[in-house]
């Protein structure tokens, strides 16, 4: 526990101080409060709150077994609980979100190997100081926020475009500056201690992709039987009903949003209804089928 409590960098600082800001503004600001309470209603419910705390639980195991292989020691604990709050928090409401899909956990594993072995290994090796973290934390925010915005409106593309230019500028830059500081001190670089923490975010991302794509398989099960109560009434008949499709899609995560999607605006009443209901839509396991 007192690797939680070791000394924290100048991006580390920025991050937190910001933080801090951020939350009193949110707590000064009546608006904000009220969002803020309802908001916390709805996260603490168990149907919410359960899939969270199995992650944490889930990520701790990984943590265990990691430092059997001798890939994590305690020097990685604030890496580990930071990883969790940002990268797997956001990657299991993905999930739950209904966003996660076949090819988003591809990519993740992609993403988890292209991009932050580089990222933070080589910009998280050096960190610039304090003023500058202090500026380029929430501008990097806030230009990510508006290019999230961007993206939900075709509109916006060209706005999106530019945005998505400005912040691959910084990341470039960012990543240009700190590579010469690399090479200019690459003993120190290269440590049994950095290659550990290069590797953290890589494996726990991938350790995580099947916990997520449970549960976005039980969420997707979920909402395909919400989908029966309104087309069958009979309770014996719609058991009958989750039990083929269960059978007839497994673990298939794709053919059942599929199923789910394709709707059936009919009443069903036999069994030979349901078995047709359910043939009628394809086996498909990516979202690009």
């Amino acid at each position: 526990m007192s690797h939680l409590l070791d000394p924290l960098n100048n991006r580390e600082i920025a991050v937190y101080l910001w933080t801090v800001v951020g939350s009193l503004a949110v707590l000064l600001i009546p608006g904000c409060r009220r969002s803020l309470r309802s908001m916390l209603s709805i996260v603490v419910s168990p149907k919410v709150l359960l899939p969270f705390l199995l992650m944490f639980g889930y990520t701790a195991g990984c943590v265990v077994a990691l430092q059997k292989l001798h890939l994590w020691d305690p020097s990685l604990l604030r890496d580990t609980v930071l990883w969790a709050c940002s990268a797997g928090v956001l990657m299991l409401f993905n999930a739950l979100s209904q966003r996660g899909n076949e090819r988003f956990f591809k990519d993740t594993a992609t993403d988890a190997v292209m991009l932050i072995v580089v990222v933070e290994f080589i910009a998280n090796v050096y960190v610039f100081p304090l003023a500058v973290e202090l500026i380029a934390v929430p501008l990097i925010v806030f230009l990510s926020m508006m290019k999230a915005v961007a993206e939900l409106d075709p509109k916006n593309r060209p706005a999106d475009v530019l945005l998505g230019w400005i912040l691959a500028l910084y990341g470039l830059s960012a990543l240009a500056i700190s590579g010469v500081r690399v090479v200019a001190n690459f003993s120190d670089a290269l440590t049994l201690e950095a290659a550990r923490g290069f590797l953290l975010p890589i494996l726990l991302t991938i350790l995580l992709i099947p916990f997520a794509y449970f549960f976005a398989l039980v969420s997707a099960y979920e909402l395909a039987f919400l989908g029966l109560k309104r087309t069958i009434e009979d309770p014996v008949l719609r058991r009958y009903a989750k039990f083929k499709l269960l059978l007839r899609f497994h673990l298939n995560l794709g053919g059942v949003r599929n199923w789910t999607s394709s709707g059936n605006p009919f009443t069903v009443s036999t069994r030979e209804e349901v078995r047709r209901m359910i043939r009628e839509v394809p086996l498909i396991w990516s979202d690009r089928a």
